[in-house]
């Protein structure tokens, strides 16, 4: 019976490995399975001595070759890889970003630049005449000064002591000073407004001055708008609009009281444009309400609505006011959008003279009309973005003359410069 089984064995494996042999003839499929199976069993056994296998070693060693070579194999599984993290997007910028602002004081205009929020003075320059009624044409590789009094506009082409200021524009008369614009970087240009009281309300016209920095001369100024206004209110250069390379293509033009911007009055405002390339007025759009801020690609608006107590915004191509709940303010401040056009920042005070007031800084994201910041006391005024996180906002309590460098990332200030914000350069 044993010798049965082991020819059964036998003939097993001699067929398996033939078949793995490739069909060699009888003698010589023995001979390999011999030489391969001696070689199996000195391998697991190095210092043995070479032998020839026995029967039993033969079927032993082939079967299990045998159902090792059938056993199916699983590849190595691939490692997974790891979750790529999603890049944030760049904010599209609807104009470059503010490089750098004049900041005044009585005795010095420093130009500073803000690396990593931080300032730092670049330019330091003597202001003899004082902060408050300077207007600084740029770049800050090239100077010049527009000062206003009560009865002229002057001009001063350097930082330069010894060259003086000359008379751009005597208001002779009746003519008073109105409202002023600080200039755009590439020193081309300036606004400014003139009015005369009337006992049936104002005349006021705007004034748009040229200025060539090379060369330190003051052009020929350009009235360009002029009304009549029974509530005495008088031209003002409000904002310049920007193109994608930087340069100012128009300038946005509204009306207000001197000396009243936040006061909760009613207001009769209408917007004007001013085409820089031809200095053609446009009236854009006529509302009571009073307007707080533009963007600087010039599509969105926002303002303060009649008695200054509620902010809503809108884009101009499409005139479908949002509003926002205000904190039950007594006014709504100068406000500023971000140069991708997302942020819109706006303080709303609240008190009273007695009490005491107090700025509650509010921050809209406009691409989803929610509130990111909704009530922060800072006890400044948002003047203008630098990006798309840093906000400067200028103190207007008992620190006045400070300016804040708020970041919308922390929602905290990151640094304070003394002085009044004069103008901007892109």
């Amino acid at each position: 019976m044993r010798k049965i089984f082991v020819a059964t064995v036998l003939f097993l494996v001699v067929s398996v490995t033939i078949a793995a042999c490739g069909g060699n003839s009888p003698q010589n499929n023995q001979a390999q399975v011999q030489t391969a199976v001696a070689a199996t069993l000195t391998a697991k056994s190095p210092n043995a001595q070479a032998h020839t296998p026995t029967v039993n070693e033969l079927a032993a060693t082939a079967v299990a070759a045998t159902l090792t070579a059938s056993a199916p194999t699983t590849a190595p599984a691939s490692p997974t890889p790891a979750p790529t993290a999603t890049p944030k997007p760049t904010p599209t910028l609807a104009v470059p970003p503010i490089t750098g602002v004049w900041v005044g004081t009585s005795a010095n205009a420093v130009f500073y630049q803000f690396p990593n929020g931080q300032p730092k003075a670049i330019v330091t320059a003597p202001n003899p005449q004082g902060a408050e009624n300077v207007q600084i044409i740029g770049p800050h590789s090239h100077y010049a000064w527009i000062y206003n009094t009560s009865t002229e506009v002057r001009t001063k082409p350097s930082f330069d002591p010894s060259i003086l200021f000359t008379t751009y524009d005597h208001l002779s008369g009746s003519r008073i000073f109105g409202w002023a614009l600080g200039a755009p970087s590439n020193g081309k240009y300036f606004a400014y407004s003139v009015y005369a009281p009337k006992p049936n309300g104002a005349d006021s016209e705007l004034i748009v001055g040229t200025y060539d920095i090379q060369k330190g001369n003051a052009l020929a100024p350009h009235t360009v708008l002029k009304i009549h206004d029974d509530g005495g209110y008088v031209l003002r250069p409000f904002a310049y609009q920007f193109a994608a390379a930087g340069k100012p293509t128009a300038l946005w033009v509204t009306a207000e009281l001197t000396g009243i911007g936040d006061a909760p009055i009613a207001p009769r405002h209408a917007l004007w444009r001013v085409d820089l390339a031809t200095f053609k007025a446009t009236q854009i759009l006529k509302t009571d309400k009073l307007f707080r801020a533009i963007s600087p690609d010039g599509t969105l608006v926002a303002v303060a609505t009649a008695g200054g107590k509620t902010l809503s915004w809108w884009r101009l191509s499409k005139p479908q006011p949002r509003s926002v709940t205000p904190i039950a303010p007594v006014a709504i401040t100068q406000a500023a959008f971000s140069p991708s056009n997302r942020w819109l920042a706006w303080c709303e005070v609240s008190g009273s003279f007695d009490a005491g007031y107090t700025y509650h800084l509010r921050l809209l994201d406009t691409t989803t009309g929610s509130l990111a910041v909704n009530d922060q006391p800072i006890n400044a005024v948002p003047m203008l973005w630098l990006n798309d996180d840093l906000l400067l906002l200028q103190r207007w309590d008992s620190q006045s003359g400070t300016v804040l460098v708020w970041s919308r990332n922390s929602q905290s200030v990151v640094a304070t410069v003394s002085g009044h914000i004069l103008a901007p350069e892109r």
